[in-house]
């Protein structure tokens, strides 16, 4: 048996089904389409998860069904627990600290490397589970093998939970700046934050991503929705960037 959660969200063509089995347990979830838009974005996703996969101590079983018109990507169920509706910074402070902890073992073959890295590209707290044994990324769709410098998509994740704390406005406060300066601190002394991000992190990430929009795949209707840190204007961020500093 299986139930539709997700279809054509985004307008990406692509259909997210549970799968139970015959005790109602859920056993997987698939994502698939017939729409070459979906299916390009799918078929990235499953090349991602082999990327993932290979910097994992416990391998996620996926499974793909590719054919010429239909794409299906299957993972095995990931027991484990998102964050509630809030995706904001302070009450999820130590969530987020162990994302970017998994952040550094996964991307750490990068660090000290100018290359561009991989980027997941659309790390925020609503694609991460936490199990029993440490968190797990997902929902793949806009990795993109060769992109920007490591540290990006941790970048991401916080400062997206920072705009969902301050409700988008460019004040922060003592909490919130000693958060993200403790977390970046930490990204950069692991290496795992290439030094062109150490100065203004956020107007960084505007810049890559506003140079780069095209990777994402986005009809510019979804882009905010999507990349929140796109509502910030180039003020707002350096406001921002100097509160953290700081901090």
């Amino acid at each position: 048996m299986k139930a539709i959660v997700k279809n054509h969200v985004h307008s990406n063509g692509i259909v997210v089904c549970k799968h139970f089995n015959s005790q109602g347990l859920c056993e997987a979830v698939s994502k698939s389409s017939t729409v070459q838009r979906g299916m390009l974005a799918l078929r990235s996703e499953a090349s991602a998860y082999d990327w993932y996969n290979s910097r994992l101590s416990k391998r996620i079983d996926v499974a793909r069904d590719d054919r010429k018109s239909y794409f299906q990507l299957k993972l095995e169920f990931i027991g484990g627990y998102q964050t509630n509706n809030t995706y904001r910074l302070v009450p999820n402070e130590e969530l987020i600290r162990s994302a970017v902890e998994h952040y550094c073992v996964v991307w750490g073959a990068g660090a000290g490397q100018d290359k561009p890295m991989r980027m997941h590209g659309d790390l925020t707290l609503s694609n991460i589970i936490f199990t029993a044994a440490g968190p797990v990324f997902i929902d793949w769709e806009h990795s993109v093998e060769v992109a920007f410098p490591v540290g990006f998509d941790a970048l991401h994740l916080l400062y997206s939970s920072l705009l969902f704390e301050t409700n988008g406005a460019s004040r922060v406060n003592t909490q919130v700046a000693r958060i993200m300066s403790t977390s970046i601190r930490t990204l950069l002394a692991s290496g795992c934050c290439h030094p062109c991000y150490q100065r203004n992190p956020l107007i960084k990430l505007l810049e890559l991503i506003r140079a780069n929009i095209a990777l994402w795949r986005l009809p510019e209707e979804h882009r905010l929705g999507k990349l929140p840190v796109l509502r910030c204007t180039v003020a707002q961020a350096l406001l921002i960037d100097q509160q953290i500093s700081a901090a």
